[in-house]
């Protein structure tokens, strides 16, 4: 049995003796005062209380930068637009995270982009207005948790997407737009990985789950961030360190510029502004802080830039692209695990003991 006393040191109840063991008690000796380490008793007492106690509080470091940070994005956390704005800005707010559209939209943009092939384009245009359709019928019919949300989270975007894209690539019969187009999808999942892992590590709170941010009162047409089953419902409200979605904004953006040197300059603002608004849509809906989007930024910049150093973009094929997705749903399943190592699959209460004491 444990209590702590008002110093905060622990001692073994029934004992009676100090279980610190940074103190240490001054005893005589041959050479004069000397120091006496703690008894065993004292060490195991120590240890168990470090097993059993509640976790201890951020640094003061990572408090400082978790309040600059919120300190920072409260600004776009307060700003209000006009309810066809918030409409429009779903889509670079969403669309770049959600593999319905990551994996099929955005292939097919890249490879028409790089063969200069006018099917392509079009076949992207239709894709585009097809999902257009059927996302702004959803959200304004259906809503956010009833409606799009579903398309989030649709099976297909993972399973079917990606394998129908390519197909179709390679049914074109450009080696060079199925080289793309694997390299875009490999990109994605391995970008998608690494933020998934960080998350899991990190397990920040959204900023519409902070209580000291105090965000229900601000006024949203749109609530993605208060509706979405994987940002404000259940596990999903502690995944907020890095922004999934403008990571891969800037996935794609980059992507662009890499595969596209020799037009850079003209495709260099769409990447950016494409990158900027999944960045400021994310910030925008409550879902992110401003961290969370810089550093996700960082990572969609860097991911495609190491695969490419690694393996050159012309090299990739369909298989690298069926590697990396089914090791990110095997780590999804196993991340879900209630028998998953520590740090993973944990449950909400887990997760507010992990959080307690944070902001």
């Amino acid at each position: 049995q444990m209590v702590v006393l008002a110093h905060g040191v622990p001692r073994c109840a029934g004992a009676g003796v100090s279980c610190s063991v940074t103190s240490h008690r001054r005893t005589a000796g041959p050479g004069g005062p000397r120091l006496r380490p703690p008894g065993r008793a004292c060490v195991r007492a120590c240890v168990a209380f470090s097993f059993t106690s509640a976790p201890a509080a951020p640094s003061t470091m990572a408090a400082r930068l978790d309040a600059a940070d919120k300190a920072l994005s409260r600004k776009i956390f307060e700003l209000q637009l006009p309810w066809l704005a918030e409409l429009a800005l779903t889509v670079p707010g969403q669309w770049c995270g959600m593999p319905l559209s990551a994996l099929s939209l955005f292939p097919l943009l890249v490879a028409a982009v790089t063969t200069r092939n006018a099917v392509l384009a079009y076949s992207a245009g239709a894709v585009a207005a097809s999902l257009a359709v059927v996302w702004f019928t959803l959200l304004i019919r259906r809503g956010v948790r009833e409606g799009t949300d579903k398309l989030v989270g649709s099976p297909l975007g993972l399973i079917v997407a990606p394998f129908v894209t390519l197909g179709y690539l390679a049914a074109q019969g450009s080696e060079q737009a199925l080289a793309a187009g694997s390299f875009v999808c490999t990109c994605y999942l391995v970008l998608q990985l690494a933020v998934a892992v960080i998350k899991w590590a990190t397990l920040r709170r959204r900023p519409l789950h902070c209580p000291k941010l105090r965000l229900e009162h601000v006024r949203r047409y749109v609530q993605l961030a208060r509706d979405c089953e994987h940002v404000g419902v259940g596990l999903g409200r502690y995944e907020s360190f890095p922004s999934g979605d403008a990571a891969s904004g800037a996935l794609f953006g980059r992507v662009l510029c890499m595969l596209c040197s020799d037009v850079s300059g003209s495709v260099l603002p769409v990447a950016s502004a494409t990158a900027l608004s999944a960045a400021f849509g994310r910030m925008y809906f409550h879902a992110h802080h401003f961290g969370d989007c810089f550093v996700g930024l960082a990572l969609g910049c860097v991911v495609p830039q190491v695969l490419n150093s690694a393996l050159a973009w012309q090299q990739f094929e369909w298989w690298h692209m069926a590697a990396a997705n089914t090791i990110y749903m095997c780590a999804q399943i196993v991340a879900r695990s209630r028998t998953a190592m520590p740090g993973l699959g944990l449950t909400i209460a887990e997760r507010e003991n992990r959080t307690r004491g944070t902001q």
